[in-house]
């Protein structure tokens, strides 16, 4: 197998009950070891393999998984699927910007249907969020912090098999037409989930300006949703519901994108999805 170092403040045994992209069978004694435990037992790992840094024990895959030449050794509600009062609920706060919110919204829509949950889609104004929250926006970061996103946006694309751009053309874009237009739909009631994938789609894989009114109409067309909303997405009361949205995941503690909330719980990041849906089936019982 591949040699590797493991470089932790302390280290513990960690299986996974299921695989990132790929659902596995789980043995009745396998426990996950949550995010919010490994931060409050200060558990921090991060393991190199010929160069490329993986960090965190949800990256164990890309050992399995990396082809290496060195020595080796032996080793607004978008959904009514179920009514009632104890119908699951999470919000979900994101930007378009993000590769990170892409591929979150890409598999919600299962998670949706397999929970029977109502979904609420929170766009944000991120530089505010960050603001209030001790983030940094993508320039300002070290420049090892931005080698590493690039790595692992490559990464996750080659392993949910989501052709993407590291790098695209118009990124950032300027995102409040399509962000209009996803409120704009939700305003009509229609469920903006297709609609959000596919702006995200047209930024980082097919390498488009979602700033611009061409593309964006041929998204709605895409998804099958009405023209008129193309008009509606610049109504000056977007940017209130904007401000709200991220008012309100400061205060339930988010700080970073994509996130979910589910009760009091958040999940940051679109490698948490598998705990946002055992939480949302939790409230099943």
């Amino acid at each position: 197998m591949p040699r590797f170092d493991i470089v932790a403040w302390r280290i513990v045994a960690y299986i996974s009950a299921q695989g990132h992209g790929k659902r596995e069978p789980v043995g009745k004694n396998l426990v996950p070891l949550p995010t919010r435990q490994c931060a409050r037992e200060r558990i921090w790992t991060s393991l190199a393999l010929a160069g490329e840094a993986v960090q965190g024990c949800t990256r164990r895959q890309a050992f399995a998984d990396t082809d290496t030449d060195t020595d080796t050794d032996t080793d607004t509600d978008t959904d009514t699927a179920k009514e009632g009062p104890m119908t699951p609920q999470f919000d979900y706060y994101f930007v378009l910007n993000s590769p990170w919110s892409y591929l979150a919204a890409r598999q919600l829509g299962e998670i949706r249907a397999r929970t029977g949950a109502r979904l609420q889609l929170r766009p944000v104004l991120l530089a505010k969020l960050f603001a209030s929250t001790g983030g940094q926006i993508l320039r300002d970061r070290h420049p090892a912090r931005q080698a590493y996103r690039l790595q692992e946006i490559a990464r996750w694309s080659k392993w949910l098999g989501v052709p993407m751009h590291a790098q695209p053309r118009y990124f950032p874009a300027d995102e409040s037409l399509a962000v209009g237009t996803v409120l704009a739909a939700l305003e009509a009631g229609l469920d903006a989930l297709p609609l959000t994938v596919a702006l995200g789609k047209a930024l980082w894989t097919d390498n488009l300006d979602f700033a611009d009114d061409a593309v964006v109409g041929q998204v709605l067309a895409a998804t099958g949703l009405p023209a008129t909303l193309l008009a509606e997405a610049r109504a000056p009361r977007h940017a209130a519901t904007l401000a709200a949205n991220t008012e309100a995941a400061i205060a339930a503690q988010v700080f970073g994108v994509p996130s979910c909330v589910v009760g009091d719980e958040v999940f940051w990041g679109q490698d948490r999805l598998d705990f946002v849906e055992r939480a949302l089936k939790a409230q099943e019982d």
